[in-house]
């Protein structure tokens, strides 16, 4: 079963844009989060957890962030008709909207600012339009 999921993936691509979209991502998240809404986040420091204890956890997020990676290349890699970067592109805005559905969610249970919710959903959108260029320039099927 697991292994008809896998048919008709170029293992090599596949492993190759996997590592291209996980080191663009974890360079966005930190940009975005670690710099660009720094103080947004120290505005609401009780809601997270110290940075401390963050640092200690970081195995967590990288963790997350390679899952995320290697489903997002699959699933590319999975639907993919032609490839190219207008594909990757197209994917990555259909990605980053049910990726960025969760924002919403977030925002109905934290005590986060509106700014914030918006905040996370452009950046969701721009990381997932890019990962998935990303992952169009590099996927090749064959």
């Amino acid at each position: 079963m697991l292994s008809q999921l896998w048919k008709g993936i170029n293992k090599k691509s596949f492993v190759i844009t996997m590592i291209a979209v996980l080191v663009f991502i974890f360079l966005a998240e930190w940009v975005i989060h670690g710099v660009l809404l720094k103080g947004i986040y120290q505005e609401t420091a009780s809601l997270w957890r110290t940075e401390e204890q963050m640092k200690s956890m970081c195995i967590w997020m990288f963790i997350g962030y390679a899952l995320l990676a290697k489903y997002f290349t699959f699933i590319y890699a999975r639907g993919c008709e032609n490839g190219g970067v207008g594909e990757g592109f197209r994917f990555g805005v259909l990605a980053g909207l049910l990726l960025s559905s969760g924002s919403f969610m977030w925002y109905a249970i934290l005590p986060i600012s509106l700014p914030l919710l918006w905040y996370w959903v452009a950046a969701t959108m721009f990381e997932a339009i890019v990962a998935g260029m990303i992952a169009g320039a590099i996927y090749k099927k064959a």
